[in-house]
């Protein structure tokens, strides 16, 4: 009888030590099916109860290996009635609540054993993080100060940021986005956040030094190339934009490069006609990249009506369709009305010109160059009584020592003459 016992447990050694041989060599290839299979034959074998919890463990990391969360769970959840009072259980019912996108659940999970466990920086990793992901960023930020009075973590100090920004404190934004970027100056993502911001504060040449820093050790990145271009326009160093956009020519995105390039040209204008061509044709660019924008229509409409009549034609053409995609917005309706106007003051079109100064002036009051221009319009047309009104409602509100102003002060002149002359 003891030599049969005896047997029977030297084989059952045996056959646990070839299914631990079988188990590793599995899981050295990452074949986690057959993985589960031995563990779930290990686990009918066993007696032991912490011989059992800890299979049931690895048996639920297999499957979230697999991507079977729920199923991870189920096998934890159905070990013990008692689960939740276990850390070493919740951690695992956590993880796979974290992994399958139960952001609430396993918030609830991670809230629980970082109470149990404030020392614990990876359950406030977690937590925090599940606290963003579930728009509760000021939860978030007490989660972040808690796990930065024990260690500077670049990704929280950057998910701090980004709670920030939600809450819009731009000021403390800042503050957590150059940090992070002290750990790292070239984190891309946080510099064009960062880059956002400052943007929005008008820091342009803030921006510039940090883009152009970057490109210095990576000049390839067509992103931060993007960010110098734009800041560099809007600092007004055109040589400098042109140069940060001509070098992502081809790798940029298509229509924001050929756009500010055509704003770049077009802002020199002033300078040399020439670059009304140059313009023209990359915001023809941009327009064959994205022919709905709006904004770009705009500006190749305006350019175009400053050319021949056949341009003009086509400038009318653009701005049709600008007026079919917009949906009632005083400011692009404006600006559209502005753009038949101009178009047909070009072509010395009067009469077709002054109702939309008239339509211009009304979705934007503070166009006041649509008084002069209505007046302009109402005089070629030899309605002088009309002119004489708009020229005196621009002379009212205008500031007296602009160069409209003196041509408003002549152009009142002359119709009250021929008006005078009428009455004789």
């Amino acid at each position: 009888m003891k030599k049969f016992i005896l047997l029977n447990t030297v084989l059952l050694i045996c056959s646990l030590s070839f299914a631990q041989d079988r188990l590793h060599a599995a899981l050295d290839t990452d074949d986690y099916e057959t993985a589960i299979s031995i563990t779930d034959s290990l686990l009918n074998a066993s007696t032991d109860s912490v011989q059992v919890k800890r299979l049931t463990i690895n048996k639920a990391q297999y499957l979230k290996k697999l991507y079977k969360y729920d199923e991870a769970i189920s096998a934890i959840t159905s070990l013990s009635p008692g689960w939740l009072l276990d850390d070493v259980l919740l951690a695992q019912v956590a993880d796979a609540q974290y992994l399958g996108g139960a952001s609430e659940d396993a918030l609830m999970s991670y809230v629980l054993l970082a109470s149990r466990k404030p020392d614990n920086i990876f359950y406030s990793i977690r937590k925090m993080s599940l606290e963003y992901s579930v728009q509760d960023y000021a939860g978030a930020i007490a989660t972040g100060h808690h796990i930065l009075a024990r260690d500077s973590i670049a990704r929280v100090v950057s998910l701090m940021g980004d709670s920030f920004s939600k809450l819009e404190q731009k000021d403390s934004t800042e503050w957590y986005y150059r940090r992070n970027l002290s750990f790292n100056p070239l984190n891309k993502n946080t510099l064009l956040k960062l880059s956002s911001i400052l943007m929005g504060k008008g820091r342009f040449a803030e921006v510039e030094q940090m883009a152009v820093s970057y490109l210095e050790r990576r000049p390839d990145d067509a992103a931060i190339a993007t960010v110098a271009g734009v800041s560099q326009y809007r600092l007004k160093e055109y040589r400098d934009a042109e140069a940060s956009f001509l070098s992502i020519y081809d790798t940029g995105d298509p229509f924001t490069v050929h756009r500010y390039l055509g704003e770049i040209y077009f802002a020199q204008t002033d300078v040399a006609a020439q670059y009304y061509l140059e313009a023209e044709d990359e915001f023809s660019r941009a327009y064959e990249a994205d022919s709905l924008n709006v904004d770009n229509i705009l500006k190749l409409a305006d350019v175009k009506s400053r050319f021949t009549e056949k341009k003009r034609a086509e400038a009318l053409e653009l701005l049709k369709k600008a007026e079919s995609l917009v949906l009632p917005d005083s400011t692009l309706m404006y600006r559209i009305c502005r753009g038949y106007a101009q178009n047909y003051m070009s072509a010395e079109n009067y009469a077709a010109a002054l109702p939309y100064f008239k339509k211009a002036l009304d979705y934007n009051p503070g166009y006041i160059y649509a008084l002069a221009a209505m007046g302009l319009c109402c005089e070629r047309t030899k309605d002088y009584r009309n002119a004489k009104v708009w020229y005196e409602r621009y002379l009212k509100v205008a500031s007296p020592e602009t160069a409209t102003a003196r041509f408003v002060r002549q152009g009142l002149d002359f119709v009250k003459g021929e008006l005078f002359m009428e009455e004789e």
